[in-house]
């Protein structure tokens, strides 16, 4: 009795195996298109931005003048070193 439940048991779990691989292979949620490596594409019609994209930051003349005014001390003080 012992053989005939197991024998009984794989075969429910041969139909459960099938009925899962038969419902797999008809399933059409997959993707079939082979993709490439790499970031996709935008879409053709799209003409926004990436949102990934850098905001530039321009330096105020203020900013830009105290920059200049450090070189200007740091190359004075590499001539001094130099004499």
């Amino acid at each position: 009795m012992g053989l005939q439940k197991i024998l009984g048991a794989l075969d429910a779990e041969i139909g459960r195996l099938r009925q899962a691989a038969e419902i797999l292979s008809s399933s059409t949620t997959y993707v079939t298109e082979k993709r490439g490596p790499g970031r996709p594409k935008s879409a053709p019609g799209s003409t926004s931005t990436p949102t990934t994209a850098k905001m530039q930051r321009d330096l105020l003349p203020e900013g830009r003048a105290r920059i200049a005014a450090m070189d200007r001390a740091r190359w004075t003080n590499e001539k001094k070193k130099t004499k």
